[in-house]
C-alpha cells in the first residue's frame, strides 16, 4: 500500500485515471490537487471528481433558513465554473459534469419536496437541483482538443 498527499507532490507515475471521490471540498489547496493530478496522467488520461452539489434544493433551502448542514470539515463548496477554472490553470479542460440523484426517501415532507424538485427542473431550473453530487470529468486540455478535430 502507498500512502502520499498529492497536494504536496505528485506521484512520479502516470495513470489512465485518477479518481477523486467526495474529497475536494475537504482539501486546503485544490489547485495543488490539481496540478499534482494533471502531472501524474498520461496523455489520455481522465480526471474524475465528484463533490456535494452546492445548489442541491435541500441544501440551498437550508442554508436560505440560516441552517448550515454541511460537514464542519468541507473547506469550500465548489460548482462547474469553479472546478474549470482550476482544472484550466493546471492545463486541464473539464469536458463533462452530471448530477448524481439519490433515491427519493419515504415520508410525506420527502414525497412534497420530491414532486417541487421534479417541478422546479422542469419549469425553470436545471435538473441538478435534485442532486446531491456533481461527477465532474476532466482531461489534458491538448488530448481533448485533438479529439474534437476529429
Amino acid at each position: 500500500m502507498l500512502v502520499h498527499d498529492v497536494t504536496t507532490s505528485p506521484l512520479p507515475e502516470q495513470f489512465e485515471l485518477v479518481v477523486a471521490g467526495e474529497l475536494v471540498e475537504h482539501v486546503g489547496s485544490p489547485q495543488l490537487l490539481f496540478e499534482s493530478v494533471a502531472a501524474m496522467l498520461s496523455p489520455a488520461g481522465r480526471f474524475v471528481l465528484t463533490t456535494p452539489n452546492p445548489y442541491m434544493l435541500h441544501r440551498a433551502w437550508k442554508h436560505l433558513r440560516g441552517d448550515f448542514p454541511d460537514s464542519v470539515d468541507h473547506v469550500t463548496m465548489f460548482e462547474a465554473s469553479n472546478l474549470a477554472e482550476l482544472g484550466e490553470r493546471a492545463g486541464l479542460e473539464l469536458v463533462s459534469w452530471r448530477g448524481v440523484r439519490l433515491r427519493d426517501l419515504a415520508g410525506w415532507r420527502n414525497r412534497i419536496a420530491s414532486v417541487v424538485r421534479l417541478g422546479l427542473a422542469r419549469t425553470m431550473l436545471a435538473a441538478e437541483i435534485g442532486c446531491d453530487s456533481i461527477i465532474y470529468e476532466f482531461c489534458h486540455r491538448t488530448e481533448h482538443a485533438d479529439r474534437s478535430k476529429e
